[in-house]
């Protein structure tokens, strides 16, 4: 069996067929403080690859952009992002956004048993050794949790971003 060679896009071809990739809602991503800027980059190209619409980045640190461009396969270069702080986050209107948190708590549901239903859905992915904050955690509307069935307790939140994508998106 042969693989399939696939053609790089370049951006002006992306923009132009973006609008016409169908999704069932709109998903956009928030980085809650990542530390690394290898999570960041991972962010991007999974953002790429299931056409998430924005990527909030809730940081008040200074990123090495060149290096997350090489990291990210220029993926960084084709996603609309921001970065601010919560509290201008929060500022932002979400009346029509569902605010999904990525995190386990007490009410946190499982992903498999989750149905996405909403229109416009930011999901909310946590620092790699805190968590979603106290502060983001408590505007969300509900939490979904990844189940871990093995010794460890965690995993790494850009491979953990990219399983609760995928159940969202499919």
């Amino acid at each position: 069996m042969d693989k399939i060679e696939k053609d790089p896009i370049n951006y002006h071809t992306y923009q132009k067929i973006k609008p016409k990739l169908k999704r069932k809602n709109k998903l956009s991503l928030v980085i809650d403080d990542f530390e690394s800027e290898m999570n960041v980059a991972h962010i991007f190209r999974l953002s790429d690859a299931f056409i998430v619409d924005h990527i909030y980045i809730l940081s008040e640190r200074s990123y090495p952009w060149k290096k997350i461009l090489k990291l990210s396969r220029s993926t960084s270069n084709k996603i609309d992002y921001s970065q601010m702080n919560i509290n201008q986050y929060l500022g932002l209107n979400h009346g029509q956004n569902t605010l999904i948190g990525l995190e386990w708590t007490e009410q946190s549901q499982s992903i498999s048993s989750y149905e996405s239903n909403e229109q416009s859905i930011h999901l909310i992915l946590g620092n790699e050794r805190f968590g979603v904050n106290p502060i983001l955690l408590n505007a969300c509307d509900y939490c979904i949790h990844i189940p871990m069935y093995g010794i460890n307790s965690s995993m790494n939140v850009a491979m953990a971003a990219g399983i609760a994508v995928a159940q969202i998106s499919l």
